[in-house]
């Protein structure tokens, strides 16, 4: 586990952030302290080596009702999304 994702996670849950960078950390699984950031509506894990995405990460109960999530997940592993996952947008690189 990626200490630098970890403190990502740790200022996100102080400062109620709605917004996390992930990318590139090189992560093989979520940290259980993301499941505690109920506000996020913009999710970055790009480039990691993930495999699989845990189920609360798609539910309701876990993000706004009444704002879109965003989830960028590519150049990960391979891995099918389970229902939950999929009710949030998948969002583009920004242009250079």
């Amino acid at each position: 586990m990626s200490s630098e994702a970890e403190e990502r996670i740790a200022a996100a849950l102080d400062s109620g952030a709605t917004e996390l960078d992930l990318a590139d950390f090189g992560l093989d699984t979520l940290p259980e302290a993301l499941g505690d950031l109920t506000g996020l509506t913009k999710l970055n894990l790009k480039g990691n080596r993930l495999t699989e995405l845990p189920r609360w990460l798609g539910s309701k109960r876990w993000r706004p009702a009444d704002s879109p999530a965003r989830l960028r997940a590519t150049y990960n592993r391979c891995f099918a999304a389970s229902s939950p996952i999929r009710s949030w947008t998948s969002y583009p690189a920004k242009a250079a």
